[in-house]
């Protein structure tokens, strides 16, 4: 309730969440009041398609999702849906986004996407013309997303809102101790620990965080950034 009401009164658009998040539904659909200006972003199950079923069984277990979401989050329309893996796309001769596509003209979903980890997936989703939101992972150290293939395939949608995610690369880029890197080369981690740090610095930043969260909102082409918050005070930092 804390966290959620934070982020009421910090402007923040959207509140992040999956089927495959353990009871996240649940919680943020009990903690948000119906008129609420937080839209809800949520995802289907990672797992539609295990035990090779037959493609009405998937796309029966993608209305059971969909009906189980909006009665978690306590709503009679989800403002977005993605699909959790890029994989589900195609899947099972494209049932999964022909019934999300279904579910979408009956009002009951807005916009329609897919969480993706690669330019080439991006690409994919934005050739169809369906797509409405897609979640990509984008922080200072990453230039893959501004190659300028991917940058032109991102000119030719703007209809497309782009959220990117780890900002902080699930923290790692906020740590210090070249130790705690995962990579092998230590003195790599050191540099790239020292060059952060004296960009912070040189900026103005008030650290590191604040440097990776500014350089993703300076971004144009990306409409918003999905941060992680395990408490109050993190919200309110």
């Amino acid at each position: 309730h804390a966290i959620l009401g934070l982020a009421e009164t910090a402007g923040v658009a959207h509140v992040d969440t999956a089927a495959g998040y353990g009871d996240s539904e649940h919680r943020i659909g009990s903690a948000l009041a119906p008129d609420s200006p937080l839209g809800i972003v949520t995802k289907l199950p990672p797992h539609l398609t295990d035990g090779e079923p037959t493609a009405q069984e998937v796309a029966q277990r993608v209305h059971v999702a969909i009906d189980r979401s909006l009665w978690l989050l306590g709503r009679t329309r989800l403002e977005a849906v993605l699909l959790h893996r890029f994989e589900h796309f195609e899947a099972a001769e494209g049932v999964i986004w022909r019934t999300l596509r279904a579910l979408q003209d009956e009002g009951r979903i807005g916009r329609i996407g897919a969480s993706v980890y690669r330019p080439e997936e991006l690409s994919a989703l934005l050739a169809s013309p369906e797509v409405g939101l897609v979640q990509l992972p984008f922080n200072i150290l990453d230039r893959r997303w501004l190659e300028p293939k991917v940058q032109r395939a991102i000119a030719a949608r703007p209809d497309v809102i782009l959220h990117g995610r780890s900002a902080l690369l699930q923290g790692l880029l906020t740590i210090d101790d070249p130790s705690q890197w995962p990579i092998s080369d230590a003195d790599l981690a050191r540099r790239c620990i020292a060059g952060l740090q004296a960009a912070a610095k040189s900026l103005g930043r008030e650290g590191v965080a604040d440097l990776c969260f500014a350089y993703a909102r300076a971004q144009p082409w990306l409409s918003g950034i999905v941060v992680g918050g395990e408490t109050a005070a993190q919200m309110g930092a």
